[in-house]
């Protein structure tokens, strides 16, 4: 099949010669994309030892730490980080930084929560958490009101301040309220 006008991938043509297709756009509307899906996993494979199973490797009911994404895309170039050819490679295909709504994010978590029953951590993977102070203020209290577990996040040092850092203590008292 030509899959030539299929944005975003490179094609071996005639010859042999390699076609690249146009960048894709970033997704602007992370809202808009699918929550995980914890209700089947019978159709889930594992390759281990040579062995393909029908099993879950990773969202199982031994999962006890849980790791999910509230935005995507950071400010920064640094060198070392992948997000600096990212820039460069999808400059002009849309805001290199966008986040899901609150409520995006506590869906997921809460659907978590329920399907993982001995789950006790929670991470963010995001580059950079909480760069909105308003987003992280709504999202703080509804995290402690309707989720409550452990939790962890990584913010960059010219980002802190201490409305953040007073939005995320919360969590440690809702912690420590429920030990």
């Amino acid at each position: 099949k030509n899959h030539t006008h299929i944005p975003g991938l490179w094609v071996k043509g005639p010859g042999g010669a390699v076609i690249r297709n146009e960048t894709c756009s970033l997704t602007e509307d992370l809202d808009a994309l699918p929550l995980p899906d914890f209700s089947d996993v019978s159709r889930s494979y594992m390759i281990e030892n040579d062995k393909c199973e029908n099993v879950e490797p990773l969202y199982n009911d031994s999962l006890t730490y849980y790791n999910f994404m509230t935005g995507r895309g950071c400010p920064f170039r640094c060198d070392f980080c992948s997000n600096s050819i990212l820039h460069s490679i999808f400059k002009g295909k849309g805001r290199a930084l966008r986040q899901r709504s609150v409520d995006s994010v506590i869906r997921e978590l809460s659907a978590a929560k329920k399907a993982f029953k001995n789950l006790a951590w929670l991470s963010s993977n995001d580059e950079l958490f909480g760069l909105d102070p308003e987003w992280l203020r709504e999202f703080c209290g509804r995290y402690k009101r309707e989720i409550g577990l452990a939790f962890h996040c990584d913010i960059h040092p010219s980002y802190v301040t201490e409305e953040k850092i007073a939005a995320l203590a919360l969590q440690v008292v809702a912690q420590d309220d429920a030990a």
